[in-house]
């Protein structure tokens, strides 16, 4: 936006910078979010793989 016009004017910088921040903030959250779900796993137990019986 900044790059089309030789002499931006203020509003249009702050247009820039208010939506480089939308963009940066929704990235933020959406980092923050995939961590949350990372963090968590399943854990089997002997039941799952053949029970008691393949115990030694």
């Amino acid at each position: 936006m900044i790059e089309a016009t030789i002499r931006p004017t203020v509003s249009l910088i702050q247009s820039a910078l208010k939506a480089n921040k939308k963009r940066e903030e929704a990235l933020t959250q959406k980092r923050s979010q995939e961590q949350d779900n990372d963090q968590y796993s399943f854990t089997r137990g002997a039941a799952y793989y053949g029970g008691q019986s393949n115990d030694e």
